[in-house]
């Protein structure tokens, strides 16, 4: 809503936020927060000093040992007061159920 888009606004401006910060912050959509990114954008972010949880399920697709209700909890898990980013790595395809999840859980109010 155009309430919603002022507040944040309001909010976004109430810090010096670096615009190569904003890049990572910023949705593009306006609605959702899954990205897929280029190589070198974990080292980027973690340069630009943002709290990011990675996460790498290499194994356990090698083992095929984790399914996407497994995988969708262990992601959101990384979630918490202090990291709003999670780098996933390691998933040669994303399932998708797997990614319905994901968007359903990281809509912009």
């Amino acid at each position: 809503t155009e309430a919603a888009l002022f507040l944040r606004g309001v909010l976004t401006n109430a810090w010096h936020i670096p615009a190569e910060a904003r890049l990572f912050i910023e949705r593009k959509s306006d609605m959702y927060g899954v990205y897929v990114v280029k190589p070198g954008t974990l080292l980027k972010m973690r340069q630009l000093g943002l709290q990011v949880a990675v996460r790498s399920f290499e194994r356990e697709v090698w083992q095929r040992s984790m399914n996407n209700s497994a995988m969708y909890l262990d992601i959101i898990m990384q979630f918490s007061d202090y990291c709003c980013f999670t780098y996933v790595q390691g998933l040669p395809k994303v399932d998708d159920i797997l990614l319905k999840w994901l968007l359903g859980y990281t809509p912009c109010p």
